[in-house]
């Protein structure tokens, strides 16, 4: 009964918080940072097939680790109305942290409802890992579960490999008077490095038009270049003559877009500055690729 009671108002707080959010659209939908500051609680964009159902989504960075939230929420039709109404939602919520203690991704999964209907229904929880942001996913884990819990967080584990992850739920009701408007659910992607650290940097230099853009995750350690002694000087000389400017580079650092260690070269193609602070914690992110 005391788990009930605590479901209860959880349902309560989470259609409050799904209320308030209506009154402003860009709560959740803010655009990536472009000035290669990092957030502590970073709303990243939104992908297509998440765009549908997505009400929110975070990524804080923390000491124990990246921190990922999404909730979606599923409209379910009910032939047989209850409560005067026809129309009820589920609400999925998935989090991903790093479990140290099994040096394992971990995801978890629950599901709600802001109404006091819970509609009965089969899930199943998948995992999907791609090289490329853009490429083509492959399961590598899931979970199938009966009558899925209202109340406890299905979880997933996945072994560590740098790759771009994204979530998949497909929902399945149970009774014949129930019917779940967008079964699938898909997550936006992330880009996770084998201890665990989420991509969250962005970066654009609007006058080389040059992006700090998702790396692939299969880029092979091998380093067939050594950094020249004044790669500062030479990026900047190169920078003030193709722009036909004066590049100040106080605060910034010159950075590798493909490191050397994984195959990079010191072309200018190659090369980008960032501000300190975001060389620093790009750096750190790939001393665990």
């Amino acid at each position: 009964m005391a788990v009930n009671i605590k479901k209860s108002i959880l349902s309560i707080s989470l259609a409050f918080s799904v209320l308030i959010s209506g009154f402003g659209g860009s709560a959740f939908a803010e655009a990536p940072q472009m000035n290669g500051q990092n957030d502590s609680n970073l709303t990243s964009s939104v992908d297509l097939l998440a765009s549908k159902t997505l009400v929110k989504r975070t990524v804080t960075p923390t000491a124990e680790g990246d921190i990922i939230r999404e909730v979606h929420e599923v409209p379910v039709t009910l032939l047989a109305p209850s409560m005067a109404s026809n129309r009820v939602k589920i609400t999925v919520l998935s989090t991903y942290q790093f479990d140290f203690s099994k040096n394992m991704y971990k995801y978890s999964f629950n599901l709600d409802s802001p109404s006091w209907i819970n509609p009965s229904v089969d899930a199943v929880f998948r995992v999907e890992r791609s090289d490329q942001q853009y490429g083509y996913y492959n399961e590598v884990a899931s979970l199938a579960v009966n009558d899925a819990s209202y109340i406890w967080d299905h979880v997933v584990y996945v072994g560590p490999n740098t790759g771009h992850y994204r979530t998949r739920v497909d929902l399945k009701a149970r009774k014949l008077d129930e019917i779940i408007e967008d079964p699938t659910i898909y997550s936006q992607s992330d880009l996770i490095n084998r201890t665990g650290r989420v991509w969250v940097f962005n970066f654009v230099d609007y006058t080389s038009q040059k992006v700090l853009n998702k790396p692939p995750a299969n880029w092979a350690r091998e380093t067939r270049h050594s950094r020249p002694w004044d790669l500062r000087g030479d990026y900047k000389k190169w920078y003030d003559n193709a722009f036909n400017t004066t590049l100040n580079l106080d605060g910034y650092d010159v950075h590798h877009i493909r490191p050397l260690f994984l195959g990079g070269d010191n072309g200018m193609d190659n090369l980008i500055h960032l501000p300190v602070s975001t060389h620093s914690g790009v750096t750190g992110w790939f001393s665990g690729y």
